[in-house]
């Protein structure tokens, strides 16, 4: 061995002590709770459909005793939906006589959540489609859900997939919890209207809002994690969620060089901190001097 070398007294436990501030440092960094992402689009709309806007309430908590009807004519209470420990829900206001947009609304949300394969609808989700027209019967819902879940490939659980009516009142009650702007057309018949996929807790608390009629399955994947407080999703999702920013020109979920180099120096002080707590336990195994 090199003189030079040979000189050299490795001192694990002094190296360990030293390098504690660090790792609790980047430890900390690395476990840190996320801010919600804050999904881009512009809710305010220009002719027909002026004054008309989505108004984000995210940490308001819907009125979970309101009522509705349910696809079967059953008479169902938003409570049901929500529960301690169970999935987040996935909230859609439309009306089903809509000729353009909803239709649209309702085909983007079956095309994101249906390319989630390894996600089951009343497991990992719950999703509420609710018609915003009191015009509109739970006949009509069950139609419009046995279309929707063609887009699956397997059934949906108990509560997993919900087409809901209701009366004027209770439609009102809800639209103005989660903000949802809307304004009936009398020349028309229809409705001028917003539209949003709304993303609430567990709690029925609201957490965000992805604003507009197109949603990508990696959108709709982030927002039901974080709606999850992080308590779903595979570690892949959390993956996602530390190395993806949403680009507020685009709408879209991009790649921030800033966190992949945060997740890489975390990961590293990990190995660091790992491997001198090897050698130090394996030089006691061994009865060597740790210091």
């Amino acid at each position: 061995m090199h003189p030079l070398l040979s000189s050299i007294r490795f001192r694990p436990l002094r190296t360990l002590r030293a390098l504690v501030p660090v790792c609790a440092a980047g430890l900390l960094h690395l476990l840190s709770p996320l801010a919600p992402a804050q999904f881009a689009g512009n809710p305010q709309q220009t002719g027909d459909l002026q004054g008309v806007a989505l108004t984000r309430m995210e940490g308001e908590k819907i009125p979970l005793n309101l009522e509705f009807k349910d696809h079967q004519n059953r008479t169902r209470r938003l409570s049901e939906l929500f529960e301690p420990g169970g999935p987040p829900v996935v909230l859609v206001p439309l009306y089903f006589d809509c000729p353009i947009v909803c239709p649209m609304t309702l085909n983007q949300a079956g095309n994101a959540l249906s390319a989630i394969r390894e996600w089951t609808p009343g497991q990992d989700y719950r999703l509420l489609i609710f018609s915003f027209d009191h015009r509109e019967t739970p006949r009509r819902a069950n139609l419009e859900r046995q279309a929707f879940l063609l887009k699956f490939q397997e059934e949906p659980l108990d509560k997993g997939i919900e087409f809901w009516t209701g009366n004027s009142e209770n439609i009102l009650a809800l639209t103005d919890a989660v903000g949802f702007g809307y304004r009936f057309m009398p020349g028309s018949g229809h409705f001028s209207h917003t539209s949003a996929m709304i993303f609430l807790r567990n709690d029925g608390t609201i957490h965000n809002y992805l604003p507009g009629s197109e949603y990508s399955p990696t959108q709709v994947r982030t927002g039901v994690t974080e709606a999850s407080e992080n308590r779903r999703g595979t570690i892949w999702d959390q993956v996602v969620l530390l190395c993806r920013v949403m680009d507020e020109s685009t709408g879209e979920y991009v790649i921030s060089p800033m966190r992949v180099m945060q997740l890489v120096g975390g990961l590293s002080v990990v190995v660091v901190f790992g491997g001198i707590a090897a050698l130090v336990i394996t030089g006691r195994f061994k009865g060597r001097p740790v210091f």
